[in-house]
């Protein structure tokens, strides 16, 4: 096919979300309104699994000693009740560096209503020091909820510099090729939008792939005359399960991924980290765990022959004798 010919080029990719269950990402620090410093490791109270009494929660993207408070608060119709200290910037600041993280989130009780404290910490940062990357919540979630605010920026940051980088090595390959469109991404929502846009706000493509899936199978099981159906998409990292009723996907806004709520409308798509090339490994306890760790395309599981030394799910399919050799 001729580059010049192509009208029209979509991505889907699950970067994003490969990130969030290998916990590989940006190391961040948050700033928050004083008072509130144990917002992600309180969450929220309600119990994950109310019938076990051993349950415990998600462990936070960000440790507590990356947490920083700021004294100023708004509140909640967006009126100011304390006002905003810059020294206490400063010093997050100060400590963030101190600590090699990449960037700071900022969090501000009731920004989504007013977003003039976030703003105003926001340019003091990056005219202060213009390499740390911020992300302010009211840019991405301006939503009532302050941990599911807070922890969607926090996803956001955490995900965008390798996001930023493999979508910025797309947009030189594609150019090369020449093709003469730019590209889009498939969103969480099964919607597409522009690797620009994407770069600015990679929380809305965590369920990129997945979601990219489900609108093929729909469209493929449209021309069969299926209508109901459940999909099954396994990848590298993740095994991703949808429910397709009267051929329409289920929009949901209670989804979890990497166990965190995510309240974003998406596609309804369930991701557990258990893909082809997931890690299998035996614990202390000696009890068999699946990931989150992948081995990756390269080298790929040890029976693709280019270099893996540990064992897969691929593998011991293979071994199991699912998989024709």
């Amino acid at each position: 096919v001729d580059p010049r010919d192509i009208g029209h080029f979509v991505h889907g990719t699950t970067i994003a979300l490969n990130t969030l269950i290998e916990r590989d990402g940006a190391q961040l620090g948050l700033l928050v309104t004083r008072g509130f410093r144990d917002l992600l490791v309180i969450q929220r109270l309600r119990m994950p699994t109310p019938y076990n009494w051993r349950t415990g929660r998600p462990i936070p993207l960000l440790p507590r000693r990356h947490v920083f408070e700021v004294t100023g608060r708004l509140g909640p119709e967006g009126t100011e009740e304390t006002a905003l200290d810059l020294a206490d910037v400063d010093r997050a600041v100060e400590a963030t560096r101190a600590a090699g993280l990449h960037g700071l989130v900022i969090c501000l009780m009731h920004a989504y209503r007013n977003p003039a404290h976030e703003a105003r910490v926001r340019d003091h940062v990056r005219a202060t020091s213009p390499d740390l990357f911020v992300c302010c919540s009211h840019e991405v979630w301006p939503r009532m909820r302050e941990y599911e605010r807070a922890l969607i920026s926090i996803m956001n940051a955490y995900v965008m510099p390798k996001i930023d980088g493999y979508l910025g090595d797309l947009e030189v390959r594609i150019a090369k090729l020449g093709l003469p469109k730019r590209p889009f991404i498939t969103q969480s929502t099964g919607g597409i939008v522009s690797a620009a846009s994407a770069r600015r706000t990679p929380v809305e493509t965590l369920l990129s792939g997945p979601a990219a899936g489900v609108m093929g199978a729909i469209h493929a099981a449209r021309l069969a005359g299926v209508g109901d159906f459940v999909t099954l998409d396994i990848g590298g990292t993740s095994a991703d399960v949808a429910f397709v009723n009267d051929g329409t996907p289920r929009i949901s806004q209670s989804e979890h991924v990497a166990d965190f709520p995510l309240l974003m409308p998406v596609v309804g798509v369930s991701s557990i980290g258990a893909g082809g090339g997931s890690i299998i490994s035996v614990d202390e306890a000696g009890v068999m765990r699946i990931g989150p760790k992948s081995v990756g395309s390269e080298p790929g599981p040890a029976c693709y022959g280019r270099g893996g030394t540990v064992a897969a799910v691929t593998d011991a399919f293979l071994l199991g004798g699912f998989l024709n050799p």
